[in-house]
């Protein structure tokens, strides 16, 4: 296999360390969770982060790269600046990506917020440029103003109370003309038609032990579930332009045929990586709920489907990214009151008007290029791809 794409790599990030910091975490059902919220729903121990960091390298090794539209990332951190380049990582998880940014570009500056730190990462594994802070990210974020060329924020919708808001809060971090790029995995699994499995019970047509875990998991988590309208969001926030979104579809294993060697290997450590979610989510399924028995009997049952393939399912990520206008921070005017958890479990983010539904097509996209062939924008985006 190629240089860094083999099982040892899979491996060696589901390697687990013991260390634990007991003033920041809560027990729950024999997996650690932060003290600092009620409000992320997965642990946040060191098996969680062996986790986060194995799908780190599923994100990196399919983008082929840290970060989409690597020529646009590469001008803003490019080192014959007045000022140092800087990268905000929020809800950082193991740190693996803050560590690999510093380490690619050592003349910026990294730094990487979340409730808990990294409990896997040594002192001496961290570089000079790169430094991690317990933070909030529900909070303000006054004090980052105008402090960031590159902001990411990825697979931390759970933990924000207000997306909406969210945005309107980043924005203030990022210098103009600097990138927001935000990344998120959807609760639903889809066919290899990229149709949205059903969410069946026992005994009806199409139910087995993966759609019943998307089911308990849908009922426990309710809107958190779904994509939130992220698009729709930027559109209308004055503080961002050139607003591109993305869909990649990746087989949860390597079941779909004429992969290469590459996308081979994501979609095993994929698999893998869902193994591990479907146990993660066990205390909040036991907390909402759900028996033991129903839990154990369903965790069982969706991690023998995925590991012997007899269930061929793929996961959608979306990537979103926005450009900060050069113009003063536009703060938040409106307070919408939140939609009932009906309501937004109903929300898929749309594509304006004109365009074709995220969810019905495949997006083509090269992130060597950071050329796209389409976007729910309706046009492309000169000042990304020049």
């Amino acid at each position: 296999m190629s240089e860094g794409l083999d099982r040892d790599l899979i491996m060696c990030s589901l390697r687990s360390s013991g260390i634990i910091y007991s003033t920041q975490f809560k027990k729950l059902h024999g997996r650690a969770f932060t003290s600092q919220s009620d409000d992320y729903m997965l642990p946040a121990d060191d098996r969680e982060h062996s986790r986060l960091d194995l799908q780190h390298n599923v994100l990196k090794f399919h983008l082929r790269s840290l970060y989409p539209y690597p020529r646009w990332v590469e001008r803003l951190l490019r080192p014959d600046q007045e000022r140092q380049p800087a990268v905000l990582d929020i809800g950082t998880g193991s740190g693996r990506w803050a560590v690999e940014m510093a380490l690619q570009f050592p003349h910026i500056e990294v730094l990487g917020i979340d409730l808990v730190p990294p409990v896997l990462l040594d002192i001496d594994m961290i570089p000079y440029n790169c430094r991690f802070e317990v933070d909030d990210a529900n909070l303000s974020m006054a004090h980052h103003k105008d402090c960031f060329d590159v902001v990411q924020v990825r697979c931390a919708d759970q933990g924000i109370n207000d997306y909406n808001g969210f945005l309107y809060e980043v924005a203030q971090t990022i210098r103009p003309h600097g990138i927001l790029i935000l990344c998120m995995g959807d609760g639903q699994f889809f066919t290899e038609d990229l149709v949205p499995f059903p969410v069946t019970e026992p005994g009806e047509e199409g139910n087995s032990s993966t759609t019943s875990v998307k089911r308990f998991t849908i009922v426990s988590l309710m809107a958190k579930c779904f994509l939130p309208p992220i698009s729709r969001w930027l559109h209308s926030n004055p503080n961002y332009e050139n607003i591109q979104l993305f869909d990649y579809y990746i087989p949860i294993g390597a079941w779909k045929q004429g992969l290469d060697e590459t996308e081979t290997w994501v979609a095993e450590a994929l698999k893998i990586d869902m193994m591990h979610v479907f146990e993660a989510f066990k205390p909040l399924l036991l907390t909402s709920g759900f028996s033991a028995e129903q839990v154990d009997r369903a965790v069982k049952g969706a991690t023998e489907e995925l590991r012997d393939q007899t269930i061929h399912a793929m996961m959608r990520w979306r990537y979103c990214t926005a450009i900060r206008r050069d113009s003063p921070w536009h703060e938040r005017l409106e307070v919408v009151e939140p939609l009932s958890r009906g309501h937004e479990k109903l929300i898929v983010d749309p594509s304006p008007p004109g365009t074709k539904s995220a969810a019905a097509r495949s997006v083509g996209f090269s992130p060597r290029t950071g050329q796209s062939q389409a976007s729910t924008s309706g046009q492309p985006s000169p000042r990304l791809d020049r």
